[in-house]
C-alpha cells in the first residue's frame, strides 16, 4: 500500500534498547500483531477452585480515573507531549478469581501492580517507576471475604519523545488550503483535520481513500521510533502516553517471572545524542547493571 505519511527511518537507528510495553487481559488480544521479536508473559492460569468461583483470574473491571496532560512542544502548546494519572481519582472495581499476578489485567490504560511486585522492583537499580496508592471502590472478586491485596498504580515517569513521521513527495501542509504544518517536526503530532479549513487531511492505515482524493494515508504501524536525544536516561519511560521499558528492565521482568505483559521492540534514533546519553544506552543494554 502506497502511503503518503511514513516513519522517518533516515539517520542512525539502534535496536535492542527499548521495548514498547503493555498489559494484556488475554493473549488473544495481541495474537494478530505479535511475532518472534516480541516478549510475551501470559497471565496466570486459574486452578479448578478459581474456575469454580469465578472463571477468571483477579482483575480490575473499571477504574475511575482522570489524566493530567502536558503540553511542552515548542512549536505548539496544543500538542500533547505526555499524559499522567490524576491520582486523586483512582477508584477501582475488582473482579475475577483469587489468582493475583504482578501486573493486574485491566480494561484501563492505567498500569496497576501488586504490592509484592513493587517491593521487589525497588530492590533493583531500575529507574522511572513511580508507585502510588490505589483505592478500592467495589470488590466483587474472590478476595471479597479474605480481603483484597494491596495494589499500587505504576506511572512510567521517564521521558522520551517519538520521532516525527515524514511526508512522501508532498509538502507538509494541508492538501486542500495549503495551511500548515500538519506534522509537527518536534513531537510527532499529526493534525488529521486542518485547523484553517476544517477538511479531513489524514486517515489511518485501514482508512479508505477514494481515487483522486487529496486526503493522505498514514503508514501501518511498524513499531515506534524514539528520539534518543530527548531521553532522560530512565528505564521506564513514556512518549505521548505510550509506555516503554529498556532492555535491562525487560530482562529483569522476565527473570522475575512478572506477568502478564507484552513487550514489542522499538527503534531509537541516535543522531544528536550526548556522550552521557550514549553511556545510558550502554547501561540500558547491560542486564548485569541491575
Amino acid at each position: 500500500m502506497a502511503c503518503d505519511i511514513v516513519h522517518d527511518e533516515s539517520g542512525t537507528l539502534e535496536y535492542g534498547i527499548f521495548y514498547e510495553f503493555g498489559v494484556q487481559f488475554d493473549d488473544f488480544e495481541i495474537e494478530g500483531d505479535r511475532d518472534i521479536t516480541w516478549a510475551v508473559s501470559s497471565r496466570p492460569q486459574p486452578n479448578f477452585e478459581t474456575i469454580f468461583l469465578n472463571g477468571e483470574v483477579f482483575h480490575i473491571g473499571t477504574v475511575a480515573e482522570g489524566y493530567l496532560h502536558e503540553f511542552e512542544c515548542p512549536r505548539s502548546k496544543s500538542h500533547e507531549t505526555a499524559t499522567f494519572v490524576n491520582r486523586k481519582n483512582t477508584l477501582m472495581d475488582l473482579g475475577g478469581g483469587a489468582v493475583v499476578s504482578e501486573f493486574i489485567p485491566s480494561c484501563s490504560d492505567l498500569c496497576v501492580v501488586s504490592e509484592s511486585f513493587a517491593i521487589r522492583s525497588r530492590a533493583t537499580r531500575l529507574t522511572g517507576m513511580d508507585f502510588f496508592p490505589m483505592v478500592i471502590n467495589v470488590n466483587q472478586s474472590a478476595t471479597e471475604e479474605t480481603g483484597a491485596p494491596n495494589l499500587l498504580g505504576l506511572e512510567f515517569a521517564g521521558r522520551v519523545w517519538l520521532r516525527p513521521y515524514i511526508l512522501v513527495d508532498k509538502p507538509n501542509a494541508c492538501p486542500f488550503c495549503g495551511d500548515g504544518p500538519i506534522i509537527c517536526d518536534n513531537c510527532w503530532h499529526v493534525d488529521d483535520r486542518c485547523d484553517a479549513c476544517g477538511e479531513r487531511t489524514v486517515v489511518g492505515p485501514t482508512g479508505n481513500v477514494a481515487s483522486g482524493s487529496l486526503v493522505m494515508q498514514l503508514q501501518p504501524d511498524e513499531g515506534y521510533i524514539l528520539q534518543g536525544k530527548s531521553w532522560d536516561g530512565r528505564d521506564f519511560v513514556q512518549a505521548r502516553g505510550h509506555k516503554f521499558v529498556t532492555a535491562r528492565a525487560l530482562h529483569w521482568l522476565c527473570v522475575a517471572h512478572a506477568r502478564p505483559f507484552w513487550a514489542r521492540p522499538a527503534r531509537v534514533w541516535t543522531d544528536g545524542m550526548t556522550d552521557e546519553q550514549y553511556r545510558w544506552m550502554e547501561r540500558a543494554r547491560d542486564s548485569t547493571s541491575l
